[in-house]
């Protein structure tokens, strides 16, 4: 699917691409997973929890990768439906002896949700790492700070429903400024943003699905 689920995302993967999606549908869903590559060079971990009741839902991820660990809590409600809101704070540590940091990041969610009996409109937005989540290091005694980039990702997905089969259409728009401004810099969008474009589509044929996507299609460095 390219990427292309901040309209999308349900399960548990919803945690992750907009938690917004945690509202719906009532539940409770756990699952992980563990991958290897390059014998064993590369380790990814991973465990999710979501449960859903009425208009609320909440959710927990911790994603480990060698020297990288996440933790993140969602929590979503649909306040007036079928707009569902979101929120998720989330702990990262990096490193690992004198080498380590941490730091404490949020992220925002809202879906849209528009259903008839044979199609589905849906619209995602997802804002992660809101002002620049501030990642500080200790190296031996001497403190640094890095920043994650500030995301922003917008999605729009089509779903319909025939005899032959249901047909999804999906695409994201993601802004990224990877670093706050420096004091009193020129042209920062030029220096600092980064825009990309995803498309998606998924077909169910009986119990069979097709999947195809292309990430990041088009991709701009700078603005202006």
């Amino acid at each position: 699917m390219g990427g292309t689920y901040a309209a999308l995302a349900d399960g548990l993967s919803t945690i992750l691409w907009n938690p917004a999606g945690l509202a719906c549908p009532p539940g409770v869903r756990l699952g992980g997973g563990y991958e290897s590559r390059f014998g064993g060079l590369v380790v990814l971990d991973h465990a999710a929890g979501a449960v859903s009741w009425g208009p609320l839902g909440a959710g927990v991820l911790w994603v480990s990768a060698d020297l990288y660990s996440m933790y993140q809590l969602s929590v979503a409600a649909r306040p007036l439906d079928p707009l569902a809101l979101a929120g998720s704070s989330k702990l990262y540590q990096l490193g690992q002896g004198l080498q380590n940091a941490t730091g404490v990041g949020f992220d925002v969610g809202a879906l849209y949700k528009w259903c008839s009996d044979t199609q589905e409109v849906t619209v995602g937005l997802h804002l992660r790492d809101i002002g620049w989540t501030p990642i500080r290091w200790s190296t031996q005694g001497v403190p640094a700070v890095d920043h994650a980039a500030w995301v922003g990702r917008l999605g729009a997905a089509l779903r319909l429903t025939r005899e032959y089969g249901v047909w999804t259409w999906s695409c994201d728009a993601e802004a990224a400024l990877r670093r706050p401004p420096h004091p009193g810099e020129e042209n920062y969008l030029a220096n600092a943003l980064q825009v990309s474009l995803s498309l998606g589509t998924e077909v169910w044929v009986g119990a069979v699905a097709f999947r195809a996507g292309m990430a990041n299609i088009l991709t701009e460095e700078g603005l202006g």
